[in-house]
Order: C-alpha cells, then sequence, then structure tokens
C-alpha cells in the first residue's frame, strides 16, 4: 500500500459545540477528546500510574478530517452530506460519537428504536454519494451511555437500549467495556474526576476501571427488534483523553480522564486504519466489521456494571460479539487469516441463490471462525423487523445432514450442530446482517461455507457481502 495513501486516511469526529461558527476551535472538548482516542500521539512519553501512555491513540501517525456537526447552523446537515464530504476529502473510515438523547427519560426499556438517523446512516455506509457505481465508507458509532446527561448537563436518559444512530445496521455500534485503571487509596491521579463539573449526578460506575473484561455501567444494549447490538465493545471508561476543557483534569499532566461510549468508538475507526496499513487495501464497510467482529475477544465471565451480573457467552447485547482485539490480526507469524471482500464474491441479484467456498483449517487443534457480514438495505423507519436482505451461512457436515449455521451458538462459545433430531433442519438468524459461526477444535480438518440469498426484500441493486475467516484458508 502506498504511504501517500496511509497518510491521508481520515477519521470525522463530531464536535459537540453550541456555537453558530465554523471556525475551526472546539469549544466544548468532546470532538478533541474522541479524536485523540483514535489519533492521539502524545507531546511527551509520560506515563500514568498503571503503565499506560497519557493521550496516547491506537494510531497516532493517522491524519484526520474534521467535521463539526453541532452547531445551530449545521443541525439540519444530515449524515448524508458529511459522508459525502468526508469521502470526497479522503477519508477511509468515519466516527460519530454521538446518539440522540432524551432529555430527562425515565428508566426503563425505551429507545433502540430504528428511527429516520439510523435509516439515513445505513444508506450513507452502503452509498456515501446515492449513485453509480457504488462508495462505501465503514462508520463507527457509540452505542450511547446510560444515564447519559444532555448537552446542558441535565440529568440523564436512564434507558438502556443503544440510541439512533447506533441503531443502524451497517454502522458498526461500539459498546463499553472498563479499561485497566483501578483506582486505590489513596491515589492522587484520579482527586480531579471525583466530580466532573458542571454534572455532579455522575454515576458511580463511571469511575470504574478494574478490568477488561467488565462491561462499564454507561454502555448501552439491545434493539427494539432483538439485533445484536454493539457489534463490539472497547476500553471506554477513565479513559485518558487529548483535551483541557469541561472534563475531570488531572493537573499533573493537563490530560483529561473520563467515562463514556464515545471514547470507545474512536478505537475501532483506528482498527480500520491499523487493519490497512497491515493489509495493504481498503476494506469495504462489510469487511471492516467482519473482520473486527472475528478477531473479537469475548469478555464472558465478566461482571456486567450495569445489572452487577455475570456476562453471559457471546453473542449477546451486553458484549456484542466481544472486546475489540487486534493482536492476532497483526501477529507477523503464527496465525492464519483470511479476508474475502466483496470483490471476491459474485453478489446476490436475488432470492434462491447461493455462493460457495472450501476452506482449509490451519490448526485443528483450536477453534476456527468464520464471519459472515453485508451492509444491507435501509429499512423502513420503525421497522420490527428491519433486516431487509437476508443471507444465511452454513457449513455442512460430511454427512450431508448436520451442521452449523449463522450465530447458533452453545455457552461453551462454539456453533451448536444443527440437524442432530431432524437431518437436515436448521435454525437461522433472520435479524441480523452480521453472523458468525465458531468450529469447535478438532471437528473437522476442512469445510465448506455455502451462503444463501434467503429473502431478497426489496431494493434493485445487488446484495454483496464479505467473509472473514481465522484459522482457515
Amino acid at each position: 500500500m502506498p504511504a501517500t495513501r496511509i497518510l491521508i486516511a481520515r477519521e470525522s469526529s463530531g464536535s459537540r459545540t453550541a456555537n453558530a461558527d465554523n471556525d475551526v476551535f472546539d469549544y466544548n472538548g468532546h470532538g478533541t477528546a474522541v479524536a485523540g482516542m483514535a489519533l492521539g500521539n502524545p507531546a511527551a512519553s509520560t506515563l500514568d500510574p498503571r503503565g499506560f501512555f497519557w493521550g496516547m491513540g491506537l494510531a497516532p501517525t493517522t491524519g484526520i478530517y474534521v467535521q463539526k456537526i453541532f452547531g445551530p447552523t449545521l443541525l439540519t446537515t444530515t449524515q448524508l452530506t458529511w459522508a459525502n464530504d468526508a469521502y470526497f476529502w479522503g477519508s477511509t473510515v468515519q466516527n460519530h460519537s454521538h446518539n440522540d438523547y432524551v432529555r430527562r427519560s425515565p428508566a426503563g426499556p425505551g429507545t433502540g428504536a430504528y428511527t429516520q438517523t439510523a435509516q439515513e446512516y445505513d444508506l450513507s455506509v452502503r452509498d456515501t454519494f446515492g449513485d453509480e457505481p457504488l462508495t462505501p465508507m465503514p462508520v463507527t458509532v457509540s452505542a450511547g451511555n446510560i444515564c447519559g446527561g444532555d448537552f446542558n448537563f441535565n440529568d440523564g436518559d436512564c434507558t438502556y437500549r443503544v440510541l439512533s444512530p447506533a441503531t443502524a445496521k451497517n454502522v458498526l455500534t461500539v459498546g463499553a467495556a472498563e479499561s485497566w485503571r483501578p483506582r486505590t487509596a489513596p491515589d492522587p491521579t484520579y482527586t480531579a474526576c471525583d466530580v466532573r463539573p458542571g454534572q455532579p449526578t455522575r454515576q458511580a460506575g463511571d469511575f470504574l476501571a478494574d478490568s477488561f473484561k467488565n462491561v462499564a455501567f454507561v454502555s448501552r444494549r439491545g434493539t427494539q427488534d432483538g439485533r445484536i447490538k454493539p457489534d463490539i465493545i472497547a476500553p471506554g471508561s477513565l479513559a485518558s483523553i487529548t483535551t483541557n476543557q469541561l472534563f475531570c483534569i488531572n493537573p499533573a499532566t493537563g490530560y483529561a480522564i473520563d467515562t463514556g461510549t464515545s471514547f470507545a468508538a474512536p478505537q475501532a475507526a483506528a482498527a480500520h486504519v491499523l487493519l490497512t496499513r497491515k493489509r495493504g487495501v481498503t476494506m469495504t464497510p462489510a469487511m471492516l466489521k467482519a473482520a473486527i467482529v472475528g478477531n473479537a475477544l469475548s469478555v464472558k465471565g465478566g461482571v456486567d456494571r450495569y445489572t452487577g451480573g455475570t456476562i453471559a457467552a457471546r453473542p449477546n447485547a451486553v458484549q456484542g460479539f466481544g472486546r475489540l482485539y487486534l493482536g492476532d490480526a497483526l501477529a507477523t507469524s503464527g496465525v492464519t487469516q483470511t479476508y474475502l471482500d466483496e470483490s471476491t464474491w459474485t453478489p446476490f441479484t436475488a432470492a434462491g441463490q447461493w455462493r460457495s467456498r472450501a476452506f482449509t483449517i490451519a490448526n485443528t487443534s483450536k477453534p476456527t471462525v468464520i464471519v459472515l457480514a453485508w451492509t444491507d438495505e435501509p429499512a423502513g423507519i420503525n421497522a420490527n423487523p428491519t433486516l431487509v436482505r437476508d443471507l444465511d451461512a452454513e457449513i455442512l457436515f460430511s454427512d450431508g445432514c448436520r451442521g452449523y449455521t449463522g450465530n447458533q451458538m452453545l455457552s461453551t462459545e462454539v456453533s451448536r450442530t444443527q440437524g442432530v433430531l431432524d437431518c437436515g433442519i436448521f435454525t437461522y438468524d433472520a435479524l441480523n446482517n452480521t453472523e458468525m459461526i465458531v468450529i469447535p477444535a478438532g471437528a473437522m480438518s476442512s469445510f465448506t461455507l455455502d451462503i444463501y440469498m434467503t429473502t431478497w426484500g426489496f431494493g434493485t441493486g445487488d446484495q454483496r457481502f464479505a467473509v472473514f475467516a481465522a484459522n482457515a484458508y
């Protein structure tokens, strides 16, 4: 991949400002903080008490294209305009760390709806310009914060389902795991964070960062139609952020600390940059989602700080498909991963079609992960379910009677064998446009992946898809 292409890879980040001007200054600090999580490059090598660099982002040498999307003069602008602008100026992935909060909403299961905003985001991911040829661009979105306040820091929205635009199907929705920045007394590092200026109602869970396996209190989960959202989680509690405005400040370093899914989402955007650098090609939105989901680590057995309960096996609405992890994807040896982006496959044009590919398992002593993802047609507002075009992944055993299908998992986090009692009668996922199959270690040495176009729904464009495989080629 040419170095110049890496230098112009950008991420757009909304700056939460109430100012009407269009200058580049971030009056609120939120956009700067979000950008820093992806791209922060500390001026000095200052470590916190746990040995982490203050303000260090995942991809610090990457360029950024900033869009200031909040303010009275900009509120009528839609995601279609932002995506078009970002793509035109060279962005390869776009992050949005903002959500549609309901002011002073009571506690309860509300929200999680597929709104007009979500519909626009689905359309923009599929095609930023809305014409031919398609110009897709990955978009990462924060899941939203439970009891997160509005822009004026009034009492927060304590519903728990994800908030639009995170309810969109084609975006990569990111919830918050805890970071690892445990507080021990006395520890002056975090005393400035005990009370956030202007928002004294922060919940105690905001200050917990004891294990990467825990899901943060603030992390929203679930949709009205039962889809798996968030797609993944990433560390978002007591995050070190690159701003000195409005957040709790560490006076010794000048860096701030805060908690929220806003700081988890840009890490997934940065992951796109790192995977692009590693592989030398820019991935489609479907390929990015398949790769990040396929590389994610389960946090089963950790603590859900919102309920206090133990996190169940993935995939589920608490952890999605797991926590962001790139160790295997960026490894230089000893790991086999296969990326089959949309150009690898002949697109679907109607229901009843199927595509197949044979795989060999690299190491039969380890599980094998297969992930199918596709950018779906936007659904109608408040649709339930929201899936328009249903693709299904299937792997048959050699007897032709039993097999695995997408998202049908056991508590051991391997795929449940289908067709045991009734030969060939399987259960399929009809809600999600991301499907995972995990083949248990030793179950087979090779297999054929079949992908079926089960339901066409509507729309005139063809249907493309991407497949990621770990431990298979």
